[in-house]
């Protein structure tokens, strides 16, 4: 077993590549392995510290006048914390850290989160494998990134039944209703995830505007943060929706509650199909309405374990909520079947045991 692993990621925000690196860690600080971490700062920081994670704040994609630097700084930082293996989160990041890691001999992993139309600098004597999330990325990472076919390992998306930092034991979801500001029986419709330009909030939200219109005076929740959310605040400010829509990220103590206290979530993302939160959700037995992409053919067989929409197209989007919000029953049981078919899926023990399996094996490779 690798005995201490440093992972490079962008931000500590609340996202699906986030919550599974954090996941990954929590398994392997569970089998001794001491995990750092080099972030910028964001909502999910105390998560990864109260993982067992030793976070150093560390800004990988700085502005454009500090990026002449950034190599030289990630070098010494990652001589500093001498890993016997580097773990790159993500493609974005690629570039910069290879250069460092090369510069220091260092063996390392690659996460792609989403597939990638152009090519990835790797050091091909240095890598010793890239993570994939979904069979579905495979052409675009072998084909448009370049990167070499023999070195993907495929590990599924399977949160825990807690996530890093969440409270655990017998939560009253009432609580969960509460923090939302929903009163009585008000429905409570919500999407989860990293507001990018992977991210069809705007769909979403377009598809709340038509709700709205036809009386449906619910709760929309835009749980997430990111890059787009000062350009979606404004969108709700000038349609009106104010009063109707939450925009925001739970504590991460409370985050599974939020989760659950759904009645219907929404998969909105475009760039790679459902992800971690989706599946967080469905495992949580909260029926799903997600966008027709990737591995959402996979993990959603249409009007069984959830229901499958066209992204881009509002007016289907609000009727298969509608639809779910007027039949209680059929959304319990689409809830109940999504979650044992994502558990049969990605089943969580597989996930920690590849997790596990992948760090034997480099280690044995470094010691031969």
């Amino acid at each position: 077993m690798t005995s201490h692993v440093t992972f490079l990621h962008p931000e500590l925000s609340f996202s699906g590549p986030t919550q599974r690196i954090l996941s990954t860690a929590s398994v392997l600080i569970e089998a001794g392995v001491r995990v750092s971490l080099l972030a910028r700062r964001g909502s999910r920081h105390a998560a990864a510290e109260a993982t067992g994670i030793e976070v150093h704040l560390f800004d990988l994609q700085p502005p454009r006048l500090s990026r002449p630097f950034l190599g030289l700084r990630l070098t010494e930082k990652l001589a500093e914390l001498g890993p016997d293996l580097v773990h790159i989160s993500d493609t974005a990041i690629a570039p910069a850290c290879t250069r460092a890691i090369r510069r220091l001999g260092m063996p390392y992993v690659l996460s792609a989160p989403r597939p990638v139309g152009e090519p990835v600098p790797f050091a091909p004597e240095l890598l010793r494998g890239v993570l994939v999330p979904s069979k579905s990325f495979e052409e675009r990472l072998i084909n448009g990134a370049r990167l070499p076919r023999e070195k993907l390992h495929y590990i599924p998306n399977s949160p825990g039944l807690f996530e890093a930092g969440e409270a655990q034991g017998q939560e009253d979801l009432g609580t969960a209703r509460q923090l939302l500001s929903t009163e009585g029986d008000t429905p409570v419709i919500g999407c989860a995830g990293h507001f990018d330009e992977g991210h069809a909030h705007d769909w979403f939200l377009d598809a709340v505007r038509l709700l709205v219109r036809q009386g449906k005076n619910w709760r929309f929740l835009l749980i997430g943060e990111g890059s787009d959310e000062g350009r979606l605040r404004r969108k709700i400010r000038k349609a009106k929706l104010g009063s109707n829509v939450i925009v925001g990220v739970p504590p991460t103590r409370t985050a599974r509650r939020t989760l659950a206290a759904l009645d219907v979530h929404v998969g909105c993302r475009i760039d790679t199909g459902p992800g971690w939160l989706t599946a967080q959700t469905m495992r949580l037995g909260i029926p799903n309405v997600v966008a027709a992409v990737g591995e959402a053919f996979a993990l959603v067989e249409d009007q069984r374990t959830g229901i499958l929409v066209q992204p881009g197209d509002p007016g289907q989007l609000a009727d298969s909520i509608a639809g779910l919000i007027a039949n209680p029953a059929r959304a319990r049981a689409l809830g109940k079947a999504g979650a044992e078919h994502n558990n049969e899926h990605a089943p969580r023990e597989a996930f920690e045991q590849a997790v596990l399996g992948l760090h034997r094996v480099l280690a044995s490779q470094e010691k031969a």
